[in-house]
Order: C-alpha cells, then sequence, then structure tokens
C-alpha cells in the first residue's frame, strides 16, 4: 500500500527557517552514523547482510559492546557542542 500525506496549501505555503548548515549537535548525528571507525555504522555494516533481522541484531550488538567511557565521552562531547553552538549564535559545529 502506498502512503501519501495531503497537506493544505496554506501549510505548502509557509515556510520553515532552518539554517542550510544547521549544527549536528545530537549524538546521533555526529558519533552513531558518521564513517569513523569507532562509530554505529562503520560496524554494522561491516559485513553485507541479507536479512533485516540481521541488521537489527548487529545494531543491537554493537550498542551492546559500546564501553560506557565512550558513552560518556559522547555525552561530554554533545555538552561542548551546545556551548560552542550558542558562542556561534547557532553557526555551524565543525568536527569539535
Amino acid at each position: 500500500m502506498n502512503h501519501t500525506l495531503l497537506l493544505s496549501p496554506t501549510c505548502i505555503k509557509r515556510s520553515l527557517k532552518w539554517p542550510s548548515r544547521s549544527p549536528d549537535l545530537t549524538p546521533c548525528d555526529f558519533f552513531l552514523w558518521t564513517s569513523k571507525p569507532t562509530n554505529i555504522k562503520t560496524q554494522v555494516y561491516s559485513a553485507p547482510m541479507n536479512k533485516l533481522c540481521e541488521l537489527r541484531d548487529r545494531i543491537e550488538n554493537t550498542f551492546q559492546q559500546m564501553p560506557q567511557a565512550m558513552v560518556d565521552r559522547v555525552i561530554d562531547s554533545y555538552d561542548r557542542r551546545l556551548r560552542k553552538c550558542e558562542k556561534l549564535n547557532g553557526g555551524h559545529v565543525e568536527a569539535y
């Protein structure tokens, strides 16, 4: 079954102000799915998969093996990114 979204003309005409290079502040943006060797994406997709359940299992296993110290560093980095973004008046936060 196809899913469609019906939008009213008013909704379509309304513009959402969003910076073109908005900062990647959340851990999902800057840690989990980037391509660095220590990140989830690299570990999950290290070998081909044929089934959705394999993908789910790999994601779960990778999260379970993540050291608490790494999680703590990510949380600390998130706080630093927020402060940096505030200093830049909402500007783009480079790799931090």
